[in-house]
């Protein structure tokens, strides 16, 4: 697994066997992490544009139901 980039405590995105994924760090007293697969386009731009990628990791974080499998 080879990390991308990095917020400790808050997320990284990681390409791991050729796929892109974002680990989100999620929860308040009990914190759990959202493994999220990502697209190579949708992980550049959130590597490129910071708003996105606070707007992204502000949605999972509000929903993380809605990204668990």
């Amino acid at each position: 697994m080879k990390v991308i980039m990095s917020e400790a405590y808050s997320y990284e995105l990681v390409e791991d066997g050729g796929k892109l994924y974002i680990n989100v760090m999620c929860g308040g007293s009990a914190l759990f992490e959202v493994r999220i697969p990502l697209s190579k386009n949708k992980g550049m731009e959130l590597v490129n544009d910071k708003t996105k990628l606070n707007d992204f990791l502000t949605m999972v974080r509000n929903n993380p139901k809605d990204y668990i499998r």
